[in-house]
């Protein structure tokens, strides 16, 4: 039976900091220094998928990023995430500014920390260039959090399908979930958005990311009498979503990356609903209700 990595982007738990701060911080990131890591090298301030798996004299060297150096948007470098087949297990290209850590026994990654950050900002901008293998989509998404639980402030990513093959811009739209100032920065790019469908020989090319604007100092709420319950919290299976004044009302379900997993739309006097979440990964999640152009959100655990 063929095995899978399965990359989590869905459930960022934890905070640790890395030692510098990066230099989007300051500007924009051009992956112009490149330091040593277990295999091969990796852009100075993050993380990724290049790693020695398992134990002498059976482990494998997994190099799955590398230093662009031929037509780079910005500079004179880039970074090439490349999935890579592992005896059988497709692991993607991926970087981060958090702490990347790898469990070979259940074959998972899981991404904690970031760096220090305290903007509002409205937007991550950056270029890419995609050549996906067998209809991949890579991704890059950006959060940010604050405190040591952590919560998290703001998400937005972006999908990548079909073949890219010159430099274009994209832009990512952060997604607030909160009137809080961040602390912490985090972004990721992964040659595939999934680990469960990772394809070997899926190539994502970054480079010159940025953060641009400021962001809303409020976030839109339903009035008080509009208010809704998310019960049980923490969830297994199901969760029951109870609200009054339901005309005209969409529930959005979000990932800690800004996915939409789950969408139903309510015209009714009142909302006492079931919503089957058996399908979604562990971790934390975000239940968005608009009613009448306003929104407000909570916060759901997925046990």
């Amino acid at each position: 039976m063929r095995k899978f990595f399965t990359l989590i982007i869905v459930s960022i738990f934890g905070i640790g900091f890395v030692n510098a701060q990066a230099p989007i911080l300051t500007g924009h990131e051009s992956f112009e220094t490149w330091v040593p890591a277990d295999v091969g090298q990796l852009p100075d301030y993050f993380q990724g998928t290049n790693a020695i798996i398992g134990t002498p004299p059976l482990s494998l060297d997994l190099e799955a990023v590398t230093e662009g150096t031929s037509n780079s948007q910005d500079g004179n470098s880039h970074v090439v995430m490349t999935g890579q087949d592992i005896s059988g297990s497709c692991v993607p290209g991926v970087i981060t500014q958090g702490r990347l850590t790898f469990d070979l026994g259940t074959q998972t990654a899981s991404i904690t920390g970031g760096v220090p950050y305290t903007t509002r900002s409205a937007q991550m901008k950056g270029f890419f260039k995609y050549n996906p293998a067998n209809g991949d989509t890579g991704v890059v998404a950006a959060w940010l959090l604050k405190g040591s639980t952590p919560d998290t402030i703001a998400v937005g990513h972006v999908e990548f399908v079909g073949t890219t093959d010159t430099w274009t811009e994209f832009t990512i739209d952060l997604f607030y979930y909160s009137n809080d100032t961040p602390d912490t920065m985090n972004f990721l790019c992964s040659s595939s958005i999934t680990g469960s469908n990772a394809q070997a020989g899926s190539v994502l090319e970054i480079d010159n990311v940025w953060f641009e604007g400021t962001a809303p100092t409020s976030v839109n709420s339903i009035v008080a009498n509009n208010d809704f319950v998310v019960s049980p919290n923490p969830a297994t299976g199901y969760f029951n979503l109870r609200m009054s004044n339901a005309h005209n009302t969409t529930v959005k379900v979000h990932n800690t990356v800004g996915q939409v997993v789950i969408t139903k739309t309510f015209n009714t006097s009142s909302i006492n609903d079931r919503f089957d979440i058996s399908d979604l990964n562990k971790g934390i999640y975000f239940v968005e209700v608009v009613n009448d152009g306003k929104s407000k959100i909570k916060k759901l655990v997925v046990r």
